[in-house]
């Protein structure tokens, strides 16, 4: 099998094996003898690169690894994902510390017009949408739905203190819910 070439099983690269495996090592080695960043998986993974599969896995030391600069990092899956909204939704704040330090675009949306705010308001990570707000996600953009990051916070009482960070003056509901 070549270097980018895609498992017939798994439909994934030898980088993104490596990346998903967290293996830091085999990825210098990848890269070393020509591995292409920008390859994305097929399969189960359809879409990913070895980027968004370290994401998803919170590995912070593969994303450093692969050396990407920040309009690689802006990559998109098939759904239109992106690193930022997979550390988000996955609860890995040193990720998402990463990627904002490389300025990834926190305002993409995927074909849903979700964006990376929107999924760590989704799982209710307050973490993760506080270090987005602060890195200057926009509150204000609109999904598919026509919902805000605040709207989804409305949505159920556990968000409810999530409000507070995105927007302070933004009133908090009724607990009538």
């Amino acid at each position: 099998m070549g270097v980018d070439d895609h498992d017939t099983f798994s439909g994934l690269t030898p980088l993104q094996q490596a990346a998903q495996e967290g293996d830091v090592a085999k990825v210098v080695e990848l890269l070393d003898a020509g591995a292409d960043v920008n390859i994305q998986a097929n399969g189960e993974m359809a879409g990913k690169t070895a980027a968004m599969i370290a994401a998803s896995n919170g590995n912070t030391e593969i994303l450093k690894a692969l050396g990407r600069g920040p309009s690689l990092l802006d990559l998109k899956d098939a759904d239109g994902g992106t690193a930022a909204m997979t550390a988000a939704v996955h609860h890995h704040g040193s990720v998402l510390d990463y990627l904002i330090e490389k300025h990834v675009d926190l305002n993409a949306t995927d074909s849903d017009g979700w964006t990376a705010l929107m999924y760590a308001v989704t799982v209710g990570d307050a973490v993760c949408v506080e270090k987005l707000v602060k890195a200057g996600a926009d509150i204000s953009i609109k999904n598919a739905d026509g919902e805000t990051a605040i709207d989804l916070c409305k949505q159920s009482k556990k968000r409810y203190p999530l409000i507070q960070i995105i927007d302070p003056k933004e009133p908090l509901p009724d607990i009538t819910e």
